[in-house]
C-alpha cells in the first residue's frame, strides 16, 4: 500500500522558512528563522519517502562521533530550509489544545523528563525572544495578529510578516498552537533537533544490522534499541464518511509526521529503507531488488571492484 493512500485524508499541513540560523541566548542553543527569510507552506505527505530519507542522512550525520559539529550544524540547518522546524512544542504535550491550560502535560518523550511543565516555562522554550505571552496569553498575541487588534497608530501587519500571515490563514483549519509555531519568533533548542535526528538514525541502523547480526548479545542490543524508540504519537479519529467511518489522522507536526512514516516504512517489505553501501546514504528501494541508491553508486563499484580484480587486490 502506498503511504498517501495509507494516509489518505490526514491533516498534516507544514510550513517553514528559506533560511535557518543558530542562536544562543540564556537558555542555550537554538534554531530560529534568520532575518528576511521567506514562508513558505506543504503538505508533507506528498513526498512520505523523500522527507524520511532526507531526515535519516541528517541522522546519519550526527550519529558518527568522528563528523565535525559544523557538519551536522550544516545539515540540520539545510532540512529545515527545506521542511521547517520539526515541531516540538505540539509533538510533546498530551492534547493539541494544551495551550488552553496553566500546565502542561508531557507524556514520555526524550527531551522533556518532568512529565509536566507550567504553560509559561513551556513556551519560553519556544519563544526566547517574545516580549509578551504567546501562549499564556490565550491566542491574545495571535488574535492580535491575525485579526488587526494592535494599538492605535500601529501598522496592522508588518512589511515582514505579510507572508507569514498569509500561510497562517492558509492552515486556519490547523490548531492554534501548530499555526504559532510558523510564527517567525518561534525556535527549538538545536541539541533537541540533533538529538532527535539521531534517534532516527540509529533506529533505522538497529532494524538494518539486526537481521544481518549473528551475535546474539548485538542482537539483544537492537533489540532494545528498537523498543526504545517512540513515546511520539500522532492523533487519530473516526469520522464518518461515504458509505462507511474512515480513520482520520491529526499530525499536528513534522515529528510525529516523519516518526509514523519512518515506523511504516521500516516494516514496509514492498519499499525496504537501505544504505547505499557505495555513497553510505540512506535511500527507499523503488525495486527491493537494489542495493544502491544510484546507478552512479553502482557503476562506481563496479569500476572499483575491476580494477581491484585485475590488480589482483582483494
Amino acid at each position: 500500500m502506498r503511504l498517501q493512500d495509507l494516509f489518505g485524508g490526514a491533516s498534516g499541513g507544514w510550513a517553514g522558512y528559506d533560511e535557518y540560523i543558530i542562536v544562543e541566548d540564556s537558555g542555550g542553543r537554538c534554531v530560529t528563522p534568520a532575518a528576511g527569510a521567506k514562508i513558505s507552506g506543504y503538505d508533507p505527505l506528498q513526498t512520505p519517502a523523500e522527507i524520511v530519507v532526507e531526515a535519516l542522512n541528517v541522522g546519519l550525520i550526527c550519529v558518527k562521533p568522528a563528523r565535525s559539529q559544523a557538519l551536522a550544524e550544516r545539515a540540520i540547518l539545510g532540512f529545515c530550509a527545506k521542511r521547517g522546524l520539526l515541531g516540538f512544542m505540539c509533538a510533546l504535550p498530551a492534547t493539541p489544545d494544551f495551550w488552553e491550560h496553566d500546565v502542561v502535560y508531557l507524556p514520555k518523550n526524550p527531551v522533556v523528563k518532568t512529565g509536566s511543565m507550567p504553560l509559561k516555562d513551556y513556551e519560553k522554550i519556544f519563544f526566547p525572544q517574545a516580549k509578551e505571552d504567546m501562549l499564556a496569553g490565550r491566542g491574545k498575541a495571535l488574535a492580535r495578529f491575525l485579526g488587526g487588534l494592535v494599538p492605535e497608530g500601529e501598522p496592522l501587519i508588518g512589511a515582514g510578516e505579510r507572508d507569514t500571515y498569509k500561510t497562517m490563514l492558509k492552515f486556519s483549519d490547523l490548531p492554534f498552537a501548530q499555526r504559532l509555531g510558523f510564527k517567525r519568533g518561534y525556535a527549538e533548542p538545536y541539541e533537541w533537533l540533533r538529538g532527535q535526528f539521531r534517534d532516527w538514525a540509529s533506529m533505522f541502523l538497529s532494524a538494518a544490522m539486526y537481521y544481518e547480526e549473528t551475535d546474539e548479545t548485538m542482537r539483544e542490543l537492537h533489540r532494545r534499541a528498537i523498543q526504545a524508540f517512540g513515546g511520539v504519537a500522532p492523533h487519530y479519529r473516526v469520522v464518518l464518511g461515504d458509505g462507511a467511518p474512515s480513520l482520520k489522522w491529526d499530525f499536528h507536526s513534522l515529528l510525529q509526521t516523519i516518526q509514523l512514516l519512518l515506523s511504516v516504512m521500516l516494516s514496509d517489505a514492498g519499499r525496504p529503507l537501505r544504505i547505499c553501501p557505495e555513497c553510505g546514504r540512506a535511500f527507499c528501494a523503488a525495486d527491493p531488488r537494489a542495493a544502491f541508491c544510484s546507478k552512479d553508486c553502482k557503476n562506481r563499484c563496479n569500476v572499483r571492484k575491476s580494477r581491484q580484480n585485475k590488480n589482483g587486490t582483494p
